[in-house]
């Protein structure tokens, strides 16, 4: 991986729909594509695509049964473009691999038969990769801001900073619908009903298996906003958490 500088951080997309960036819809919304918990699914299909092999056989054969979800996904991290070529994000990411493995089949066995419940704890030497990938989410670049702010909080908190502190693509991947935001109550913050449960369970397992977050995501069903934690993990790169501190401009991204 290169060395983390701000400069990496910003956007280098013209403003085209052929070089939208991979994040982006059309109307310039984010894209949200993340169906499955564990980020291994996602570098995974990065390292598919450097092998040149076929993304519908390898994996369903060693991932999960759902190609198209990790295509999905890995696009929205901007690994890959939309014709399946990597971005310099992605050439980043297999840069450090094939340093850190014997091979890319290596390295694609060793990180789909990962069984720990986070993919750091297995996978260690690709941890500073993984938390640069997942911190230029600009979702993720918010977040990190926001709890380097707060430390250690609830849901309801966090939503209730987040409106505070003007972080919007944070706001709008948390909540349900940001139209009303403004006017929540305070008692609206603790509804679980107010909240989008991808970005509660499937986004906050993403940031856990990166060593971001200390917990993962939960199942939306009996939770309560009071009860479910946010924080920073300590195994965040200091410099990496640095750089989205003093990140500014992922307003101006959309």
């Amino acid at each position: 991986m290169k060395t983390a500088s701000k400069t990496n951080l910003e956007p280098q997309w013209e403003n085209s729909e052929e070089n939208y960036p991979n994040e982006f819809c059309q109307d310039n919304t984010l894209r949200h594509n993340f169906k499955l918990t564990h980020l291994k699914n996602y570098i995974g299909v990065t390292i598919i695509i450097e092998m040149d092999a076929p993304i519908e056989t390898l994996l369903p054969q060693k991932f999960v049964q759902m190609p198209r979800e990790c295509v999905l996904g890995a696009e929205a991290l901007n690994l890959i473009t939309r014709n399946r070529n990597l971005t310099e994000l992605g050439s980043d990411l297999l840069t450090t691999t094939k340093a850190e493995y014997n091979s890319l089949e290596t390295a694609l066995d060793l990180i789909a038969d990962s069984t720990h419940s986070r993919l750091i704890n297995s996978e260690d030497n690709l941890t500073q990769a993984i938390q640069y990938i997942m911190s230029n989410y600009p979702v993720a670049t918010e977040l990190i801001q926001v709890l380097s702010v707060t430390g250690d909080t609830t849901l309801n908190k966090l939503a209730k900073r987040t409106q505070t502190l003007q972080k919007p693509h944070l706001n709008e991947y948390m909540l349900r619908s940001t139209e009303s935001s403004d006017n929540l109550s305070e008692t609206d913050y603790t509804n679980i009903e107010c909240y989008n449960s991808a970005f509660i369970y499937q986004f906050k397992s993403l940031l856990c298996h990166a060593g971001i977050l200390t917990t993962p995501g939960s199942d939306t069903t009996n939770l309560s906003p009071k009860d479910d934690h946010w924080k920073l993990d300590p195994k965040l790169d200091d410099n990496i958490k640095k750089l989205a501190v003093e990140t500014t401009n992922t307003e101006g991204w959309r």
